[in-house]
């Protein structure tokens, strides 16, 4: 019974990782301190179960041999600051929404925090060249709905 959940994790897992490979360039994830997550009584059972480091580390090994990047982005501020004027948007967890009284942005946060995400990985040293105004419009137009023209690297 433990070969067969292990089998069905790791089809799936392989699966993601092929899904999200053909679909996309450039992917951006989280670095996070799994071991420090893992203490934590809450979390650590889940945590354990997702393996998330193993599989960012397959992800990135299949994303280099498809010609595409991968890029660990540290997470801070990327939820409080706002993805289009950079100004920090102080909220707390409960709240759902950003909106920035700075330059009017107002949307999902994790929408905003997926945009902060995306200017770091492609402000990364080693992400490559890549166009972040076509690959916003085509990749996450759904679900970063920001204005593109103010979000381009300079």
């Amino acid at each position: 019974m433990h070969a067969k959940v292990r089998n069905t994790r790791s089809d799936h897992r392989h699966k993601l990782r092929l899904s999200l490979i053909g679909h996309y360039g450039l992917i951006s994830v989280e670095s996070l301190n799994i071991r420090g997550m893992a203490r934590t009584r809450r979390l650590s059972r889940a945590i354990s179960d997702v393996a998330w480091k193993g599989f960012v580390a397959t992800l990135k090994h299949k994303a280099e041999i498809a010609g595409d990047g991968v890029v660990e982005v540290y997470p801070a501020g990327t939820g409080q600051n706002c993805s289009v004027c950079d100004q920090p948007v102080p909220k707390k967890l409960s709240e759902r929404w950003h909106c920035c009284p700075d330059c009017g942005l107002s949307l999902h946060r994790d929408a905003n925090a997926a945009g902060n995400f995306l200017k770091l990985a492609f402000a990364t040293p080693g992400a490559g060249v890549w166009d972040l105004t076509e690959l916003l419009d085509s990749v996450t137009k759904e679900a970063v709905c920001f204005r593109l023209a103010e979000c381009s690297p300079e």
